[in-house]
């Protein structure tokens, strides 16, 4: 089973690569200690770029585990490509268990177990990654907001006003220029600003 090609949900219905379910296998010649705890080593090897001090944290579980290296390094590699491969994708847990259990069959029961349990916190913080990625190549994007409340009192067609107008200053970086865009709101616009605000706010809540 492990030297067939296997279509997986996590790569939309591609082939597993070739040398994909030999190096998640490999999790069964290291000590007991390291499948409990693989997700010490993999939840900060996910991010891209990789933290600088990841190869520090990753030589002090090799020693603390007394593991192999190299071994570790393959059994993570292929993890990472397949969590991420599924977070890409919003899997759910199920599927991505499938394909867990598709690539290292009923020996690599524990894997799947392992790896099952901590994917949902890792797809959460997958998503968000994501979404922060695509949202920061957008451009212009918002780098400063300053406002202000004033009160007209007279202006060319009348005197002894009461208007008040809000000012909003909008600093934006648009491919490393900047750019400020000043507006002026009456309080009727308000409520459209307040709307737009309040269900950002909730759909970043509800994440």
């Amino acid at each position: 089973m492990l030297g067939a090609a296997m279509k997986l949900h996590s790569l939309g219905g591609a082939d597993a690569p070739s040398d994909l379910a030999a190096d998640l296998t490999a999790l069964g010649s290291l000590p007991a200690s390291v499948a409990d705890t693989l997700w010490e080593a993999l939840a900060p090897s996910l991010d891209t770029p990789l933290d600088p001090a990841l190869e520090g944290h990753l030589d002090a579980y090799v020693a603390r585990h007394r593991c192999d290296g190299d071994t570790l390094a393959r059994v993570l590699k292929a993890a990472r490509f397949l969590v991420r491969a599924a977070a890409r994708r919003g899997l759910s847990t199920a599927r991505f268990e499938e394909d867990l259990s598709a690539l290292v069959g009923d020996a690599g029961g524990r894997l799947v177990t392992v790896l099952g349990a901590g994917y949902p916190i890792a797809l959460r913080h997958l998503r968000r990654s994501f979404g922060a990625a695509a949202a920061a190549r957008l451009a212009p994007k918002v780098t400063a907001l300053a406002w202000h409340v004033a009160t007209i009192t007279a202006s060319d067609e009348a005197e002894a006003l009461d208007q008040r107008v809000g000012t909003l200053r909008v600093t934006l970086d648009d491919k490393g220029c900047t750019q400020v865009l000043t507006l002026h709101l009456t309080p009727s616009e308000a409520p459209s600003l307040l709307a737009f605000a309040e269900k950002l706010l909730e759909s970043a809540s509800t994440r």
